[in-house]
């Protein structure tokens, strides 16, 4: 019984142990502007924008930061397509076995 002990110990140190994370800033480039929308009756998306990374990519990122999404009230007012913006990212993975993928949060932004 104490040897299966440990062994669940160690295998929940293996688990916790296996988190990712990063944050930092990130210039993007303001690709397009896209309204609020019902993606199922009584579900309403926020509006937001799509973005692509203005110049190279961050080191040590746990996935690729471009393109991303940011919801137009994490964007400085009056944003237009083409402008370029600067936002923290935080890319979160608690579990890489649960497969939920990682978290990301951009924004809030301001302008370049």
């Amino acid at each position: 019984m104490r040897r299966l002990g440990i062994a669940l110990l160690a295998l929940g140190f293996l688990l916790t142990g296996c988190s990712s994370e990063w944050q930092g800033e990130v210039r993007y480039k303001v690709l397009s502007l896209h309204e609020s929308y019902e993606s199922i009756p009584g579900s309403v998306k926020p509006a937001y924008a799509r973005l692509e990374i203005d110049g190279a990519e961050p080191r040590g990122t746990v996935e690729p930061v471009s393109p991303a999404v940011a919801d137009l009230d994490k964007l400085p007012e009056g944003v237009a397509v083409g402008d370029v913006v600067v936002c923290p990212v935080r890319q979160h993975d608690e579990n890489s076995y649960d497969g939920k993928g990682t978290e990301v949060t951009v924004g809030p932004c301001t302008a370049a």
